[in-house]
Parts: C-alpha cells; sequence; structure tokens
C-alpha cells in the first residue's frame, strides 16, 4: 500500500489486489480536516484486451465496456451516468486503436462513502450531484492506476482533482458535512499529464453557481497543484512499489 497526500487529502493506493484479473488497484481518499468523515474507497479491475463478441466488434478499434457498483444496493440511473462520463474520458486516453475487434471490461467497486453522504438533511439534488462528482473523481484516479497494472496502452497519464468554492469565494479540495452546506459550487477537473505537469484539459464539470472568471483563474489552478502533487507523491511511489514487488533479481 502506497499512502501520501496533498496539503489537504490523504490518498492509499495499492496496484496488483486481484489475481484473477489482468489489471487492479484499490483507492481511498480521506480528509485531513476532519478524519471521523470516513473515507471514499474504491476497487478497479480491468480484463482485456480480450475476444469481444460479434455485435460489440469495431473492425479499428477496442470497445470499452464499463461497470460501476455501489457500495449499497444495486446499480440505478446513478451509476449508469457515471458509467457514460468514465467513457468519455477513457475514449480520449486509451489507445483503442492498438487493440482492433478486442474488448477492455472496466468494473468498479465503490467499498465506502464518507459519512455525510447518509445524512438526509444535506440530501439536495445539488449535494447528490456533488457526491456523484465526487464518485466520478475516485473512480477516474483508481481507473488510471489499474490500467498501468494491467499495462493497456495509453495515448497520455491522466488524473482528476475535485474542489469546491465556499461563500467566501475560497476553494478547497479537502471538506466535510459543513463546508458542502455552505459551498456555492463544486468542480471536477481532468489533465492529461507530460513530464509530471498538467497538460491539456480532458473533461470538466461543474455545478452551483459561480463566476467565469474564478473557474479559469482559481479553480483550474487548484486542480493543478492537486494533481500535480497526486502524481508526484502517491502515485509514482505506488507505480514504483510494484516494479520492486513484480522484479526481483537474486544473485
Amino acid at each position: 500500500m502506497s499512502s501520501g497526500g496533498s496539503d489537504e487529502l490523504i490518498y492509499e493506493a495499492k496496484l496488483s489486489v486481484l489475481n484473477r484479473v489482468d489489471g487492479s488497484a484499490q483507492l481511498s481518499i480521506s480528509s485531513r480536516k476532519d478524519l471521523d468523515e470516513g473515507e471514499l474507497g474504491i476497487i478497479c479491475s480491468i480484463t482485456g484486451p480480450i475476444e469481444s463478441k460479434a455485435r460489440q466488434e469495431s473492425p479499428q478499434q477496442s470497445n470499452l465496456e464499463i461497470s460501476v457498483m455501489p457500495h449499497i444496493g444495486v446499480a440505478s440511473t446513478r451509476e449508469k451516468l457515471l458509467e457514460y462520463k468514465l467513457k468519455l474520458v477513457l475514449d480520449r486516453v486509451i489507445d483503442s486503436f492498438e487493440y482492433p475487434r478486442q474488448l477492455i471490461q472496466i468494473v468498479l467497486q465503490i467499498l465506502n462513502k464518507p459519512n455525510y453522504e447518509d445524512d438526509t438533511t444535506i440530501g439536495s439534488d445539488d449535494m447528490n450531484d456533488f457526491f456523484s462528482l465526487n464518485d466520478l473523481n475516485g473512480c477516474l484516479i483508481s481507473t488510471y492506476l489499474a490500467l498501468i497494472d494491467s499495462g493497456i496502452s495509453m495515448k497520455s497519464s491522466f488524473l482528476s482533482s475535485c474542489c469546491i468554492i465556499n461563500s467566501n469565494n475560497q476553494l478547497t479540495t479537502d471538506f466535510n458535512k459543513n463546508d458542502l452546506i455552505n459551498s456555492k459550487s463544486a468542480h471536477l477537473i481532468v489533465y492529461d499529464l507530460r513530464n509530471g505537469k498538467c497538460n491539456n484539459l480532458i473533461y470538466s464539470e461543474s455545478i452551483g453557481e459561480f463566476d467565469e472568471q474564478i473557474f479559469f483563474k482559481n479553480v483550474l489552478d487548484k486542480c493543478k497543484k492537486e494533481i500535480e502533487n497526486l502524481n508526484t507523491k502517491v502515485i509514482k511511489n505506488c507505480i514504483t512499489e510494484k516494479f520492486k514487488n513484480d522484479y526481483i533479481w537474486k544473485a
């Protein structure tokens, strides 16, 4: 298990947690501000490239099949929407033309959710939309780690970050129940990485009311910093640990 974090969040990640798939990763994200709020925990498995059914075949590229399972109960429209958004991002980063007529299966199981998501006093539609943004953030990071573990070809590295803007126009990636109640907007940002630095914006999603200038000047910079810290302090250590475990030479 590789652990670390930014100035605000605590990340724990581990590769190769499942044996009978081609790649897997487990991720947990928790708050430094309030450890009692619990953590977001996700495990991702990847199988493929494998033979595709005739009706799913594409003659020039691979097909992605993504499934998201909730931490309680069965999948609903919320999980289907997460699957759609994940596919939007992954279609841009996976080198699908490398695997024509093949199928890549990605399964994400949400293991834990922060405690405030069970609080009915903040169960408004906006809050539910924010919870989905937070889930999508964890799903994207864990999928990236599982893709690395599987060895599937990617056009670029990518990572995501989620932040909120409070009533004083202050930004934070670390939030508790009170922060959510008083927040004006929430944002999910996904960048591709070049030489450890954020390069191109791949995907963004926002909910709530916010100023355009604050978004382009503050939100993007805040998420860039979080993504680069995550890559330096957690992702690289996680990959290094995997190689140490996989390649052991004896004199």
